[in-house]
């Protein structure tokens, strides 16, 4: 059941010279004066000045021209928030490979007089996903049906054993760093090898009597739910609900007054079970019998075992949930699946995290080891890495994807910059949808962070002389297709341990005011220049690790 879109026909090639003029243009109104390259750190420092003790870690390089422009505190490491999921992301593409999807299998055993349905889990995150289902017409129901039938066409009334097997990743479902306190919340939702629905349920509140207890309706339905209704109907829309740890009980506070149009989405404990009980209940509306629901044995091996049935996701496509949108358990799910891949053994954050220092030290040398690695997702606040490793990873990925979409116009397709495609587009999709409008509009390719006291933005300025002066009409993939002409910023603006009376809101105000002061400061020079020349700093030529595909990717923008 692929869970992906082709991408549309190439732009034709325009004349870029009025495309700069115009372009230019365009950039020198958001001030009066347009500062050179090498006032640009000064630019920078001045508009942090203000910040009194927040930590900062800035460092801006210009890919095109080969030259540093900013560099601030580079190599203090800061926590990254959610700017970890870049590491995550780039460390996936490269060991998985651009052709990499992950399957959940449906399979069928019938050995030693037994009949035992098994659904086998690839750590896949997108398996069900809200967004991802509603782009391709599909619903929970629509796949379980699907494979209840699949069960049924073999002739089967009676099933000895349904099983989950989600052994390829480790069963700490929760990081032991993350907090307590969040649990219940769709941001902290646990990591398995079967992940299902985004691994939380949808709860709709709906006011009753007043003074009286208010209704709720959960989807889906899983047999195993527990709730506690302590909430009430009132004058007030104060409503929330708490899971306790290690349970799937649903306790409802507080007051609700109005009706809610959009349903609260909770997190639930152990996903793959969830979805072995949701399952179970489908086959017996199918007239199949189920005699019982877990996981295979330690060490059990099926050697009859049979595909009747399969659900795969893209990688390109998991990595721009990771990115653009920021999902936690696709980054985390990715940074598992990198382990087993690395080691062979289920995947976990121990050695997905080793899988990532390799790549890591393959691709950036000895200057890497400065990292911590914790999460996938940045949830951590154990995670730290520099401004300059950063971008040093930027650059990097960057020169990678200008070879394949080298290789991928060769063929005569399109030449997508495949991890850069990953990215929030600022002014247009992901978490920079409301950030840098016209006319900056879908030249910043970046991803956001944030936790409490932390905010952080790391990505790309690109300025495409061969694109119209408006991108407004343009899909994600003729913005993230390459162009020789194209000039490339690299930049990572990490800020960590502000305080009142600064908030998160001033933060991303700064951040997005010192990417147009980049935008100012370009010199639009030949695309051919300087690109290849390495970063100064301990660096090592990129080492071949993973696999590396050249064919055009499957993307879809959930």
């Amino acid at each position: 059941m692929p869970t992906h879109l082709d991408p549309r026909p190439s732009l034709p090639s325009l004349p870029h010279w009025p495309r700069i003029l115009a372009l230019t243009a365009a950039l020198l109104l958001l001030t009066a004066a347009a500062p050179a390259a090498a006032g640009v750190e000064s630019q920078v420092r001045d508009a942090i000045a203000g910040l009194g003790q927040t930590r900062s870690s800035v460092y801006i390089y210009d890919i095109t021209a080969g030259r540093e422009l900013a560099a601030i505190n580079a190599d203090e490491a800061l926590i990254p928030a959610s700017n970890m999921k870049l590491l995550t992301s780039a460390a996936a593409l490269d060991m998985l490979g651009a052709d990499f999807r992950f399957h959940t299998r449906l399979l069928l055993d019938r050995g030693e007089g037994e009949t035992a349905v098994i659904v086998r889990g690839d750590g896949d995150p997108a398996f069900c996903d809200r967004s991802l289902m509603r782009e391709h017409g599909l619903s929970i129901e629509k796949v379980l049906d699907t494979w209840a039938k699949a069960v049924r066409r073999r002739d089967i009334e009676r099933i000895d054993r349904l099983l989950v097997d989600d052994r390829i990743f480790d069963r700490q479902f929760t990081h032991p760093s993350w907090s307590t306190d969040n649990i219940h919340r769709r941001s902290w939702a646990q990591v398995a090898g079967l992940n299902f629905y985004n691994n939380t349920l949808d709860a709709l509140a709906q006011p009753g009597e007043r003074g009286g207890g208010p209704s709720f309706e959960g989807y889906p339905h899983p047999p195993h739910i527990t709730t506690s209704n302590q909430a009430s109907t009132g004058n007030s829309d104060m409503f929330w609900m708490q899971r306790l740890s290690e349970s799937n009980h649903l306790t409802f506070r507080g007051s609700i007054r109005t009706p809610q149009r959009a349903p609260f989405e909770v997190t639930v404990h152990d996903p793959p079970l969830i979805f072995a009980h949701l399952f179970a209940q489908r086959l017996r509306e199918e007239g199949i019998a189920v005699k019982a629901v877990g996981r295979p044995e330690a060490g059990e091996r099926f050697e009859d075992e049979r595909l009747i049935g399969q659900y795969f996701t893209t990688l390109p496509l998991v990595l721009q949930r990771c990115n653009s949108d920021s999902q936690n358990v696709f980054a985390e799910a990715l940074l598992k699946r990198i382990g087993h891949h690395f080691t062979g053994e289920p995947g976990s954050w121990d050695n997905g995290a080793a899988a990532m220092r390799h790549f890591l030290q393959q691709r950036l040398g000895t200057s890497a080891a400065v990292v911590r690695i914790a999460d996938g997702s940045g949830l951590s606040r154990d995670n730290a890495v520099t401004a300059r490793t950063m971008v040093r990873l930027l650059t990097e990925m960057h020169r990678q994807d200008r070879r394949r979409a080298r290789e991928l116009l060769g063929q005569g397709q399109r030449p997508q910059m495949l991890y850069r495609a990953t990215l929030a587009i600022g002014g247009r999709d992901g978490t920079l949808r409301r950030n840098f409008q016209s006319p900056m509009q879908g030249h910043v390719f970046a991803k956001t962070g944030y936790l409490r006291g932390v905010t952080t933005l790391s990505g790309y300025l690109v300025i495409n002389p061969d694109l119209p002066d408006s991108t407004a009409d343009l899909s994600d993939a003729d913005l993230a297709a390459w162009s020789p002409n194209e000039h490339v910023l690299a930049f990572s603006l990490l800020f960590n341990n502000y305080r009142p009376p600064q908030t998160h809101a001033d933060l991303r105000r700064l951040q997005e005011r010192i990417v147009q002061l980049l935008a100012r400061s370009i010199r639009l020079a030949p695309a051919d220049q300087a690109e290849d020349d390495p970063l100064a700093g301990n660096g090592a030529a990129p080492q071949p690790i993973g696999h590396h595909h050249t064919t055009a990717p499957d993307r879809a923008d959930p």
